[in-house]
């Protein structure tokens, strides 16, 4: 894979709210992300949506304004970044795919 190639699905790479708690990060459009959250949770589409509230792609703002926060092995806080920076983060360590997969949730 080219960095180029590599640069370019990254960039296909975005982060969707899909319930008031979890988001989702991955390629695709929203019925993709709505897959993928439904598989992983087992709601069906009324569940899953939220009256059509759901899934949402997150905005620049929200990109650089929320905080995404790092835990170790005890769900202790390590670090906070921007939930911008964390998708960064994740792409260039292999954790965050085209495959749409949860990102982050406040619930644990």
């Amino acid at each position: 894979m080219t960095t180029d190639t590599h640069n370019a699905n990254a960039a296909e790479i975005r982060i969707w709210e899909v319930s008031d708690c979890e988001w989702f990060a991955g390629a695709g459009d929203a019925a993709a992300i709505l897959a993928a959250y439904m598989d992983h949770t087992g709601l069906d589409e009324d569940e899953a949506t939220s009256d059509g509230q759901y899934p949402r792609l997150l905005t620049d703002a929200e990109l650089d304004g929320m905080t995404y926060t790092y835990t170790d092995e005890d769900e202790l806080p390590t670090e906070q970044a921007t939930f911008r920076t964390a998708l960064e983060r994740a792409i260039a360590n292999g954790e965050a795919t085209e495959a749409p997969s949860l990102f982050a949730t406040t619930e644990f």
